[in-house]
């Protein structure tokens, strides 16, 4: 289930030594995953993508927890639609760790 995923994701980032990015990919097709996601964020967990038909059951969106500093000069986008998916995902970053 998406909460025992996201405890085995907290439980790896408890026996980390730090720097990690956790990626959990919710199948949008499972009836309580869009209830899931206020919860998940509460432990810290933020919008990275929206995987369109990424698996057979169709579409999946991808949270991640970051357990490491993030200095966003340092990630350059080629192109202007990654610069503005970039701050999406900052701003949302933000939104979530209360930064």
């Amino acid at each position: 289930t998406i909460p025992e995923a996201a405890q085995l994701v907290l439980q790896a980032a408890r026996m980390s030594g730090g720097g990690e990015v956790f990626i959990l990919d919710m199948p949008l097709g499972q009836a309580n995953a869009l209830g899931a996601v206020s919860a998940l964020e509460a432990l810290g967990f933020f919008w990275a993508a929206w995987l369109p038909d990424y698996t057979e059951s169709g579409d999946v969106l991808r949270l991640q927890k970051v357990d490491a500093a993030v200095n966003p000069e340092e990630i350059v986008c080629a192109r202007e639609h990654g610069e503005r998916i970039k701050q999406h995902v900052l701003a949302e970053r933000k939104r979530v760790m209360k930064l």
